[in-house]
């Protein structure tokens, strides 16, 4: 577990994902790496793409995909 600003880089097998400080998932463990970066934003790998991952879940980027893997990697409600 590192700490990543407001939420909390965690690792299972060989995903990583964010959760915040009470333990819940702010994105499912999908993402193949997750670089520390300032100001809430870190440089992310998945499926072999570069995205830009924010603490709140949320990603950005110039490649078109980014709004399907929006949907993949939001944790489900419960």
């Amino acid at each position: 577990v590192k700490p990543f600003s407001r939420v909390f880089i965690v690792r299972k097998g060989d995903k990583m994902g964010l959760v915040d400080p009470s333990g819940k998932p702010v994105t499912r463990l999908v993402f193949d790496d997750i670089d520390e970066l300032d100001q809430g934003y870190a440089q992310a790998r998945i499926d072999g793409h570069n995205v830009f991952l924010h603490e709140s879940g949320g990603i950005g980027g110039s490649r078109p995909y980014h709004e399907v893997l929006e949907d993949w990697i939001t944790p489900p409600l419960n």
